[in-house]
């Protein structure tokens, strides 16, 4: 049957990775290695967390969709340079709307009680999760929201992070805010401009994820080359300023990497067997050679087969180029079969191909093979 192909795991929202890692012990440990530093980011929260000491401030988040808020925002606990010891949500999608502040109210209330007990390991932080604005909200339970949530802030380190994608939402917000408490906000720093991380980097984020979330698996593992990333990282940019977001940059490659082995899948499954092309080296001290090329595993299947990567570097400069551009080689590596680069010794090759070997007139009569060379048994164990 055709080697099954391997299912690409690339969430493109926070919540999915979550969902994805579970409760596991080890999640931010998981999420720390392939999520990077916002540096302007985070030293505007250090600076705020600096001058809010022993008591709560409101920051809002202020970014369009899908360039990493909630992704930035959960990774301030493993910051060592932000004074944030854990983070917590509320989904106020689940309120009724007619009660959503004080449901908000009531959450804060009793994480302000733990907040205050653990001070001592810094500010406790709250996201507000969708709730862009406070538009179908009665002005005058916005007032008394902001006044009840300013006597909350007064006595317990919290950090109410208010993610919002709209300027004129968020004034809207801190001008209620400012009308009955000039404490809510870190003055001059009610808003953080939060602009993701670079676009250059993009390509760099989706290869480290897919490398921590598939169990350290390689893009070749996923018939997936680096010109593939730099393809769709062109295609993002051609379609404007507004869909450059690093979630729409992973949707595309989840998309073509899709495509890819739609393709490849149409092919194989023409194949009644899986073919396989094995290049072996024997010559002496040839293994360091042959690891080169070739990727190891303990599974027994995935073991030295041919990586892209590394024998890409030669068909570039050269009269080569043209004729075999980077999908060319992946298909031919992996796409009607596999290729394996690998190293057995002289001996042990031998042996092989007289115990498994259908060859006429082999091994020639002129040699003394001997006898044992001949029995499976033996090439097992060598």
């Amino acid at each position: 049957m055709p080697e099954a192909l391997k299912v690409l795991q690339l969430p493109e929202t926070y919540e999915k990775i979550s969902n994805l890692l579970g409760g596991s012990e080890s999640k931010n440990t998981i999420l720390s290695r392939f999520i990077l530093p916002i540096q302007e980011a985070e030293q505007q929260l250090s600076e705020i967390t600096a001058e809010a000491y022993g008591e709560g401030k409101v920051i809002f988040i202020l970014g369009k969709p899908g360039i990493g808020k909630s992704t930035f925002i959960h990774s301030l606990m493993w910051r060592p340079t932000i004074d944030i010891h854990t983070v917590s949500s509320i989904n106020c999608s689940e309120e009724n709307s007619e009660n959503l502040l004080e449901a908000i109210l009531e959450n804060i209330k009793n994480t302000a009680l733990s907040a205050q007990k653990s001070q001592d390991l810094g500010h406790t932080a709250i996201v507000l999760d969708y709730i862009e604005n406070l538009e179908e909200q009665d002005h005058t339970k916005i007032r008394a929201f902001f006044r009840r949530l300013n006597g909350i802030l007064r006595s317990a380190p919290l950090l109410i992070l208010w993610p919002v994608t709209k300027t004129e939402d968020v004034n809207t917000m801190v001008g209620y805010a400012s009308a009955v408490s000039s404490t809510v906000f870190v003055k001059n720093k009610e808003i953080l401009n939060f602009n993701g991380p670079p676009i250059t980097a993009y390509p760099s984020i989706a290869k480290n994820t897919i490398s921590v979330l598939n169990d350290g698996l390689s893009i070749s593992d996923f018939n997936l080359t680096d010109e593939d990333f730099e393809e769709v990282l062109q295609d993002l940019k051609a379609q404007g300023q507004d869909q450059i977001s690093l979630r729409n940059y992973l949707t595309k490659v989840r998309s073509r990497w899709s495509d890819i082995n739609g393709y490849l899948k149409k092919t194989r499954d023409q194949i009644p067997q899986q073919t396989e092309i094995w290049f072996v080296v024997s010559y002496p001290d040839a293994e360091n050679i042959a690891g080169q090329f070739s990727r190891k595993s303990k599974d027994v299947y995935d073991a030295w087969i041919a990586s892209h990567a590394k024998l890409s570097e030669y068909i570039h400069n050269n009269q080569k180029e043209a004729a075999w551009d980077a999908k060319r080689l992946q298909y031919a590596l992996t796409g009607n079969f596999i290729t394996r680069v690998l190293y057995l010794p002289t001996n042990t090759l031998a042996s092989t191909v007289c115990a498994y070997g259908d060859l006429k007139d082999f091994p020639p009569s002129e040699l003394e093979i001997p006898a044992s060379w001949f029995k499976k048994e033996t090439a097992k164990k060598r």
